[in-house]
């Protein structure tokens, strides 16, 4: 064969190859450099499945050694989103998911009235000594209640008042267990408070302490208000230049058969002492001459005992006594002490400087006159 011969059958073979490789040019992937699949971009290979593919390398020779599987990736990509109607455009809120309210049909809509209404009890408006004789007469909200007055003569004042809220009271009723109504005035409209009850000299005001005297250092919560005080009660203490010794009673009208139960103070500078048995009784004014005369002797005493020393502002709780149940009328205490005793001594041993020094005390008997 000629030189010109060969030459023909070469490029008889090369063209051959050529147009067998263009027949499928499915199944190859060309990895050269001005390729997109090199530079990293995505081909669509989803839909179809490569078991061998050519390469065509740079010496210009075709390999088809190498084979390679793709694992089933998904639905087939359609493509990049059009941004501009599949994103969700965040930079206007949703006013339905705010605002919380729904679009119902005009069938189905109801009125509320939104309008707050007072719950509570209505406030009792009545004024400060406003009397009554029954709700009718009081304004809403208020009470109609009884001023306590077991001795009087004539029938008890009632007054509109407002309904007591808790700890609070007008009498002791309003008040549970061993507590009584302490600083109530209805008169006044002014609430007391439940409180427990002390001896002198003790006090929770002022009305509990005999006269010239004061309730000082008490401590406790107003009514119908909470506090955080530790509540405690005062003591009575004598008016600056008191200067007198007090055989007292807490109020001025008794009935007959009551029991009494007088308390002495001492408002002066120095010490009293009293007799260690009994230290008052009771006398009765005549209506007619207005003289005074024994109607509750003191009782009788085995022994005299030791003589009471009271030190200044001091108080002292003597025995009960019991007034006649025909008691009627003007009646006083009547009582005595002594000054510059020797302590622990009965009175007619202590060689006092002074006394005795009578002291009285006048309160009526009976009904209110």
């Amino acid at each position: 064969m000629n030189r010109f011969a060969l030459l023909s059958t070469l490029l008889l073979a090369v063209c051959t190859a050529c147009s067998s490789s263009a027949e499928s040019p499915k199944d190859v992937v060309d990895l050269t450099p001005g390729n997109d699949a090199a530079r990293g971009e995505v081909t669509d290979l989803v839909a179809r499945e490569v078991t061998a593919f050519e390469v065509t390398l740079d010496s210009g020779t075709t390999d088809r050694s190498v084979d390679m599987s793709f694992p089933d990736l998904g639905p087939e990509d359609t493509g990049p989103q059009d941004t501009e109607t599949d994103l969700v455009d965040l930079s206007t809120p949703d006013d339905t998911a705010n605002d919380g309210t729904l679009d119902l049909p005009p069938d189905m809509e109801v009125e509320i009235d939104v309008v707050p209404q007072d719950t509570g009890p209505p406030i009792c408006e009545a004024e400060p000594g406003q009397m009554c004789e029954g709700e009718s007469d009081c304004p809403e909200g208020c009470q109609c209640r009884e001023k306590p007055c077991p001795k009087c003569g004539a029938p008890p004042p009632w007054y509109c008042v407002k309904p007591p809220c808790a700890d609070a009271c007008w009498t002791d009723e309003d008040c549970e267990g061993d507590l009584y109504c302490a600083s109530a005035k209805m008169d006044s409209g002014l609430l007391g408070r439940c409180l427990w009850k002390v001896e002198p000299p003790e006090c929770w005001n002022h009305g509990e302490c005999p006269p010239f005297s004061k309730c000082h250092a008490t401590a406790y919560c107003p009514p119908c208000f909470a506090c955080s005080i530790i509540e405690k009660p005062g003591t009575c203490e004598a008016d600056l230049g008191t200067d007198t010794v007090l055989l007292w009673l807490p109020d001025t009208l008794y009935g007959p058969g009551e029991a009494l139960s007088p308390v002495w103070w001492n408002f002066t500078n120095s010490d009293i002492y009293l007799p260690g048995c009994a230290t008052y009784w009771i006398e009765k004014q005549s209506p007619f001459t207005g003289s005074w005369s024994t109607a509750v002797p003191p009782p009788l005493c085995g022994w005299e005992g030791i003589a009471v020393k009271m030190w200044q502002g001091a108080s002292h709780q003597a025995m009960t006594m019991t007034l006649p149940n025909d008691a009627q009328g003007q009646h006083r205490l009547h009582g005595q002490y002594w000054i510059g005793c020797t302590d622990i001594k009965p009175i007619s041993e202590a060689d006092c400087q002074g006394g005795p020094f009578d002291v009285y005390h006048e309160f009526f008997v009976g009904a209110a006159p």
